[in-house]
């Protein structure tokens, strides 16, 4: 497989940080090069969006990153995480209602409703 950036696989796509991020080898979807600096890492995305902003203590920073950059991956991590909350508040309130067959009903809607908004946030990188 060729090292060129431009034709290599990148995994998924549907991470906005995979626009400064490249696998190269299909076969270690874990192994990551920025395409700012050249730094290779193992982690995959997460790891390179730590590389890129500077946090998290297990990679070295990029330094050739921009402020621009650095502001767009955070606001990404940080509205991952708010998705992450909610799903998790929602799992919460739907576990506690009652089993009767008509809530029974309603809380698995509610659920296909929920993982169907979720997919369509992280299909669309959000």
């Amino acid at each position: 497989m060729s090292s060129d950036a431009n034709t290599a696989p990148q995994f998924p796509n549907r991470d906005m940080a995979w626009e400064w991020g490249v696998c190269r080898d299909a076969m270690k979807k874990q192994c990551v090069w920025c395409k700012i600096c050249g730094h290779k890492m193992s982690g995959g995305i997460t790891r390179l969006k730590q590389h890129l902003t500077h946090t998290g203590g297990q990679v070295k920073s990029c330094m050739k990153v921009t402020v621009d950059i650095q502001k767009r991956v955070m606001e990404s991590i940080k509205e991952k995480e708010k998705i992450q909350l909610q799903k998790k508040r929602n799992m919460q309130i739907l576990s506690s209602h009652s089993s009767d067959e008509d809530d029974q009903d309603d809380v698995e809607e509610e659920v296909r409703i929920t993982k169907k908004c979720f997919k369509e946030k992280e299909i669309c990188g959000y």
